[in-house]
């Protein structure tokens, strides 16, 4: 049987930050330069940073972090950003990229 590249299967669950990603509303997308900070949340979790790129080419920064209310892993920040300049040459873009459905990255004159 064959699989499209990024692809889930049953057997790989979402991750939570997945599940975050897809809650604020994006379907197709890909997560890049995700990041522990040292620091961990009461389900044991470490807390991260990164960013995730959709598949119209919007970037967004995130930090993970705990709800009380929810006992849940949530998005503490989540903002869209631009892009940087120096992440078109950087493999793990261009891999975010491919998994939202993107061409590769074309530098943008300055």
């Amino acid at each position: 049987m064959a699989t499209k590249h990024g692809a889930r299967t049953d057997s790989l669950p979402e991750s939570p930050i997945e599940r975050l990603v897809r809650e604020r509303g994006l379907r197709r997308f890909g997560l890049f330069f995700v990041t522990g900070e040292g620091e961990y949340l009461p389900n044991g979790d470490e807390e991260k940073s990164g960013y995730a790129i959709d598949d119209q080419g919007q970037t967004y920064s995130f930090w993970t972090g705990w709800d009380q209310t929810q006992q849940a892993v949530v998005f503490s920040e989540w903002e869209p950003v631009a892009t940087e300049a120096e992440w078109f040459d950087v493999a793990e873009f261009e891999r975010a990229r491919a998994a939202a459905g993107l061409g590769p990255a074309r530098r943008v004159a300055s």
